[in-house]
């Protein structure tokens, strides 16, 4: 069994993501087990939202780097371009909507810590989707928490670890 928990990095892409981000950015604080880093590369965002990443890095329980792009790369490299520059032993990838359930981290590292596989690269778990009319609010309150697991949907999500780098998404694995 391994002494230390796993260090989980959180690569976050934003674009215009005001309206959400505080609710994730506070979710994550509350995580059981906290990230050991948050990298978010921010696309061109014309609203509040790196200074939203800029107030949440002075309080965070943890390393926060934003990364503001020089040009659009659009989602997907964005994405790339965060988890390439997270130095953890495993990344999270985190939409600047989404809210995490508190224990999601330990959940995934208890997962990879029962896991038998020598060579485990991904873990996938099932995710609750919301509906979008919700109202909108600066924190990560029960309330809001009960109301999106009510109008919830069952997905999945994928935490990466032990893998190369990729820099742009035409990049392959083997």
């Amino acid at each position: 069994m391994r002494a230390e928990p796993r260090r989980f990095s959180i690569a976050m892409a934003t674009f215009n993501g005001e309206l959400y981000i505080r609710q994730q950015l506070n979710s994550l604080a509350e995580q059981i087990l906290l990230p050991y880093e948050l990298v978010a590369c921010d696309d061109g965002s014309s609203d509040n939202t790196v200074s939203i990443l800029e107030e949440f890095q002075k309080e965070a329980p943890f390393p926060v780097t934003i990364h503001p792009n020089p040009s659009r790369l659009g989602f997907a490299d964005n994405f790339l371009h965060a988890s390439n520059r997270c130095t953890g032993d495993w990344i999270a990838f985190s939409d600047q909507d989404d809210i995490w359930f508190p224990e999601k981290l330990l959940s995934v590292n208890e997962a990879i810590e029962n896991s038998h596989a020598r060579d485990l690269m991904l873990v996938t778990h099932s995710v609750q989707m919301a509906s979008d009319d919700l109202p909108l609010e600066n924190s990560c309150d029960s309330r809001l928490l009960n109301a999106r697991r009510a109008t919830a949907k069952i997905w999945s999500a994928a935490a990466l670890g032990g893998v190369n780098r990729l820099r742009y998404r035409t990049d392959k694995t083997i």
